[in-house]
């Protein structure tokens, strides 16, 4: 079959990020289809539209990575332009379109009609996406399957190194130049699925409850064809949090060392598994910063949220961070289930004890679907059964509702190196550390080249 992949993401703040779910689906499926791929970062939806009418593709596959850029007050929803996309395509097109990727799979059903596209790949697409292009190339044109949506609970990311012609056109397609210039990385991803139940994650949702871990040999294969074929080495593991189990990453961290492979790469981690060993092991084979999931600085807010661990071992990990000199980026979740204007002192003072080199802050939890915080959220009236979601809402808890905004506000703009993009404060700031990227070649995380504060 003639197969046309769109990504439809032009989210490009902070970065453009690397449509790595979109190319290991496409990887799995060019040796026995016949692949076109087009990035709508790089071309127009009339470009898209000129494509279809020149390849005349049997199928066309959106991936779809964002119901909405998360932030609260200023949020965008993506679902809406979605809709009018695929409207704009289906006035040239007729044959089947399939839905896929992370924001089409937390709510599959909702988007669907909603969108009104034929199919929908739920989770994992290297597997279920080439059954259903071979279920469909047994089909009549105009023939539908039984079901409209494909559950991939199976994922295949064994990594052939091998180059093909196939291959090597597909790679260009994928514009890797573009994001490794724009974006400082490219993204991996070294397992699917996740088993915790912090109340506002859908990844568990998208992939599962259970780790599917890569080999770590595969996933430095992965690296070395990247480095060996392109030139690239800086790199972002894409996983929810990198080190869990801690036992994959250190070996995956092990193997890239064993190797002696010259990289730089930074991931999500979680202060539960993180010691001081292992910091240095990750520093060794390349880590130049810790992205760290610290939410909260009380820890009757970080039991609210489900976390596994407490304050104690968020300073435990940054006196092991300052001491082997390891940059370090907290991620905080500002306004959930417990919050009040004590916890958000608390947080702050925690904060200015760590003065890390930058600080990520976000104001609300989005909620979606079956997670913990929708029926938090319906238990306390936010929202009914009947509310759409596919229109975001937020959580933000009564007791801080009134004033969380102000003060967030006030807090980021004594600190520099705060960034609250949902309240847009520092964000020019931000911006502008792009100008060494561009100027200088700047690669790796733009907040790890940040002036300390």
């Amino acid at each position: 079959m003639k197969v046309l992949m769109i990504s439809f993401n032009q989210e490009c703040f902070p970065e453009p990020v690397f449509p790595i779910g979109a190319y290991y689906v496409a990887k799995s499926i060019v040796e026995d289809h016949e692949v076109e791929y087009i990035d709508r970062n790089l071309f127009s939806d009339e470009d898209v539209i000129k494509r279809i009418k020149e390849f005349q593709p049997d199928a066309v596959s959106i991936a779809f990575r964002n119901l909405d850029n998360t932030q609260y007050p200023l949020n965008k929803a993506f679902a809406p332009s979605l809709k009018s996309f695929i409207s704009h395509i289906r006035a040239n097109y007729t044959g089947p379109i399939v839905l896929g990727g992370s924001g089409f799979s937390i709510m599959p059903q909702e988007m669907l009609a909603y969108t009104g596209a034929d199919y929908g790949i739920v989770g994992a697409g290297e597997v279920s996406f080439l059954s259903l292009l071979n279920q469909l190339n047994q089909l009549e044109k105009k023939e539908l399957l039984m079901s409209p949506l494909i559950i991939g609970n199976q994922i295949s990311l064994k990594f052939n190194k091998a180059h093909s012609e196939k291959l090597q056109k597909l790679n260009e397609q994928f514009n890797f130049n573009w994001y490794y210039d724009e974006g400082g990385a490219i993204g991996i991803t070294t397992k699917r699925g996740c088993p915790h139940r912090c109340i506002y994650c859908s990844y568990p949702l998208i992939e599962g409850t259970e780790y599917q871990l890569r080999e770590p040999a595969d996933v430095v294969n992965e690296i070395e064809y990247y480095l060996e074929t392109m030139g690239i080495r800086h790199f972002f593991f894409t996983d929810s949090v990198f080190n869990d189990p801690s036992s994959h990453s250190v070996s995956i961290a092990a193997e890239i060392i064993k190797r002696k492979i010259p990289i730089e790469w930074t991931a999500y981690f979680s202060p539960a598994n993180l010691n001081r060993d292992d910091l240095l092991l990750y520093k060794d084979s390349g880590c130049t910063g810790i992205d760290l999931g610290v939410e909260s600085g009380s820890d009757s807010v970080l039991k609210h949220y489900g976390k596994n661990y407490n304050v104690e071992k968020i300073l435990e990990v940054v006196k092991d961070c300052g001491s082997v000199n390891m940059p370090l980026l907290p991620n905080m979740l500002l306004g959930g289930p417990g919050e009040t204007e004590e916890t958000l002192s608390d947080t702050f003072e925690i904060l200015q004890k760590i003065n890390p080199k930058a600080v990520f802050m976000q104001v609300g939890i989005r909620i979606y679907p079956k997670t913990p915080i929708y029926y938090t959220a319906l238990q306390e009236g936010i929202i009914n059964d009947k509310t759409d979601l596919l229109t975001p809402h937020f959580y933000i808890a009564p007791a801080v509702k009134d004033f969380i905004i102000k003060k967030v506000e006030d807090e980021g703009t004594k600190h520099p190196n705060w960034f609250v993009p949902g309240l847009g404060v520092n964000i020019g700031e931000g911006e502008q550390a792009e100008s060494p990227r561009k100027q200088f070649g700047v690669k790796g995380s733009l907040w790890i080249h940040l002036p300390s504060a």
